[in-house]
Order: structure tokens, then C-alpha cells, then sequence
């Protein structure tokens, strides 16, 4: 699809370096991850419904952390996977992100 420039509406045309591709794929998922929470939300008023954005997520320890410890302190042997310190630096930025909307978790 690429190639036959069927993606140049969304900003992806041939020779668009991988980086572009995967940051308008996320872009979409992001949008429509936080179109499905709208809706939950507005059919289940009673309910909280948060959209953990783990892209933002990752980026935000990345910086709090250091470019040297994160990259060499996360992962796991595959470099993909967080490793125990990575889980446990990615649920900790979760509940503080959730804290902004149950603020009960803040304690």
C-alpha cells in the first residue's frame, strides 16, 4: 500500500523512513483507543475508564531515567521486553499516570 501511495493522505509515502511509519501507526491506535474509551465513557457514565499511553509512558521514564540506564536497564536479553526493572518502572509510571484520575491512588 505503501508503495502504490495509497497512504500519502496519512503522511506515509514511499521511501518514508520506518520511524515515520510506526509513529503515524501509533498515532492512529492512540486515536482510536480514545475513541472507544469516549464511548465507554459515555455509555457507562458510573464507570472510570482510563487509556494508559505506554508509547508516552516509555517515553517519559526514558527521560526521567537517562538514555543510558534505560536502554541498557530495561530490557530484557532481546532488548524488546521490559525485564523485571522495566516491569516494574512501567507499572509504577501506570499508577501514577492513573492517579491523575482516581486521586485515592496517590497515596
Amino acid at each position: 500500500q505503501v508503495d502504490a501511495g495509497k497512504l500519502e493522505a496519512i503522511g506515509v509515502s514511499p521511501g518514508s523512513p520506518a520511524e515515520r511509519v510506526l509513529e503515524v501507526q501509533s498515532t492512529v491506535l492512540r486515536e482510536r483507543w480514545l475513541g472507544m474509551i469516549g464511548k465507554f465513557r459515555s455509555e457507562h457514565p458510573e464507570a472510570t475508564c482510563v487509556f494508559f499511553d505506554e508509547v508516552q509512558a516509555l517515553e517519559d521514564l526514558r527521560e526521567a531515567l537517562g538514555a543510558k540506564v534505560f536502554d541498557e536497564s530495561m530490557w530484557d536479553f532481546t532488548k524488546l521486553h521490559p525485564n523485571l526493572f522495566g516491569h516494574t518502572q512501567i507499572a509504577a509510571q501506570a499508577l501514577r499516570d492513573l492517579a491523575r484520575y482516581i486521586p485515592a491512588l496517590a497515596t
